[in-house]
């Protein structure tokens, strides 16, 4: 009998991790387990080339942003929209998506500014696409992940601006209109919890964001209660903003509500 060491353990257990590998065998499976250690040694090869491959990828994303964003400087559209989609791709296998991009990748990665990058190149795509009705379904797919990823950063209200303007100017009005009612505000409306905040980005609103999202959203009276709210509440946003001494009051209420609910639903 001849006895397996930590080593030949390590490369069968790299083949075969399911393997219960006993401490002796014979000279016959000795030389049977030895060509799985050899495969085994491969496979760890081959997971950490893939490994520093996505390591290698993910440092190049930030040169492909910034040649891009040079590209429309220099007014070279569809080079832009190459690197952007590049950018986009590398996402794609570094995470090891299949399928569309979702801000749920990014939610426990502390990335709030990848998710604004992200939100920025789908919003350059939708203009760029927007040049000729060649590019419409390019340019529909990307109003679609804008309205996943922009109310999510900071640079929302920009963007809406933005979005207003092109709904009256741009070749494809109708989609930028679609991007400001999917989006939950059209113009000259904003919600409560942002009005009283003075933002999207304090914890309080961020906290109802998340609420929303991992709670009501569950539910089919949740999202009856997130409809309900999406039409009364940018009237009473309205209000707010026109008598900005009672914001104070609603921010001690919206502070009570989410005490409330963390206590509730024990979330973060």
């Amino acid at each position: 009998m001849l006895s397996i060491d930590p080593g030949m353990r390590l490369g069968i257990q790299e083949a075969e991790p399911e393997w219960e590998i006993p401490d002796e065998v014979c000279n016959g499976c000795y030389n049977e387990l030895m060509k799985l250690v050899s495969h085994g040694a491969k496979l760890r090869a081959e997971r950490q080339a893939r490994e520093h491959n996505k390591v290698m990828l993910w440092k190049s994303r930030v040169e492909l942003i910034k040649h891009a964003r040079n590209c429309l400087t220099h007014k070279s559209l569809s080079e832009a929209a190459m690197a952007y989609e590049k950018y986009l791709k590398i996402l794609e296998l570094v995470f090891e998506i299949k399928g569309e991009l979702t801000p749920e990748v990014f939610k426990d990665r502390g990335a709030q500014k990848e998710l604004t990058i992200i939100s920025s190149v789908y919003w350059d795509l939708a203009c760029i696409y927007d040049s000729s009705p060649r590019y419409h379904s390019r340019q529909e797919k990307a109003v679609e992940q804008l309205i996943r990823f922009a109310p999510l950063t900071p640079i929302f209200p920009d963007i809406l601006k933005k979005g207003q303007i092109l709904s009256k100017t741009g070749k494809n009005k109708q989609l930028f209109k679609k991007f400001l009612k999917k989006a939950g505000i059209q113009s000259g409306r904003c919600f409560v919890a942002t009005s009283a905040f003075e933002g999207r980005m304090t914890h309080e609103v961020q906290f109802l964001y998340r609420f929303r999202d991992t709670v009501l959203r569950g539910s089919r009276m949740g999202r009856r209660m997130i409809a309900l709210y999406y039409r009364i509440s940018p009237y009473f946003a309205q209000k707010l903003d026109a008598h900005s001494i009672f914001k104070p009051l609603v921010r001690a209420l919206l502070k009570a509500v989410v005490v409330l609910l963390k206590a509730s639903f024990r979330l973060p």
